[in-house]
């Protein structure tokens, strides 16, 4: 539970920026603002004065310099993993409790994340037996905000012919995708094997391997999907 009042009065177009921030600059470079308009589908001007009145804000959430990105602070990171906590437990809820398709849990919990509580954020944890891993295969950052994955994952997109793995991640950034690739039966837990790449256009036929169909990717397609690379036996 937070002791901070004041992470806990943060409006909820802070904690979207501040979710986002975190999300790009994971690998510990700043972003930009061009990339974070694109995220949070808000005009670029409007993302440069918001960047600016957290940069004054105090306490010091982002360190912001015009040109040169923006990066979060110790205290706007720990307010960040709060958010992405109840936002990947709400969806765990929704999915597991619930019953709501894959495509459909993201955009809820966008609306809610913003309106729990700690308290209730720890009650949802307990309930759910303090999962790892949300249904997308994203990771929880557990009740002191360490966020730990001791995954290794790679790409499909990465996947030479004759490589196989399975899927433990898929972006939860298109529900149209989700939709479409759970149809064909993609989804955390299914197992895939490469068939054929074309080296010209990174275009990929890939074996389902529960049904044993054989799909055609493009590049865009088979970057949001992370593998665990032939690490346990499939069929």
């Amino acid at each position: 539970m937070s002791n901070n009042p004041v992470e806990e009065t943060l409006s909820a177009s802070v904690q979207d920026y501040l979710k986002a921030i975190y999300v790009q600059t994971c690998n510990g470079q700043p972003t930009r603002t061009m990339e974070l308009a694109t995220a949070l589908n808000i005009r670029p001007a409007s993302v440069t004065n918001m960047l600016q009145k957290l940069a004054d804000t105090r306490p010091d959430l982002v360190v912001y310099q015009k040109h040169r990105g923006v990066l979060l602070t110790p205290k706007g990171k720990k307010a960040a993993l709060r958010v992405i906590r109840q936002h990947r437990l709400i969806e765990q809820f929704l999915y597991q409790i619930l019953e709501y398709p894959l495509d459909k849990i993201h955009e809820e919990a966008d609306r809610l994340e913003h309106a729990v509580s700690p308290y209730f954020t720890e009650r949802l944890a307990r309930l759910l037996q303090h999962p790892n891993f949300d249904p997308h295969g994203d990771p929880i950052p557990d009740h002191n905000l360490n966020l730990n994955d001791p995954r290794t994952l790679a790409s499909l997109s990465d996947l030479h012919p004759g490589e196989r793995g399975i899927v433990r991640q898929i972006s939860d950034q298109d529900p149209d995708l989700l939709i479409y690739l759970k149809t064909i039966g993609i989804y955390p837990g299914a197992g895939l094997k490469v068939i054929q790449l074309n080296p010209i256009d990174g275009t990929q036929q890939v074996e389902i391997i529960d049904n044993g169909q054989v799909q055609v990717f493009g590049k865009t397609t088979s970057e949001r999907i992370r593998m665990e690379v032939g690490k346990h036996p499939l069929k």
